[in-house]
């Protein structure tokens, strides 16, 4: 695999991680459960997570589509 594969299935996993994180995040919260973890962080693990991923698929469209100057 090349190194743009690689970083696109990368921000997938983190995607689908983060967005795993803020589900648990959600249903935490509607259910009033102790977790390690406050809903509110579970949430914000999720928030951080997708970002990241959606950062990474940025950075890799602009790279393939020619757009990157630098």
């Amino acid at each position: 695999m090349d190194r743009g594969m690689v970083r696109v299935f990368l921000a997938r996993i983190v995607g689908a991680l983060g967005g795993g994180c803020g589900i648990i995040g959600v249903i935490a919260g509607f259910s009033d459960r102790n977790l390690k973890l406050s809903p509110e962080g579970w949430f914000l693990l999720g928030i951080l997570g997708v970002l990241t991923a959606l950062t990474i698929f940025f950075d890799e469209f602009r790279i393939a589509s020619g757009q990157d100057r630098g």
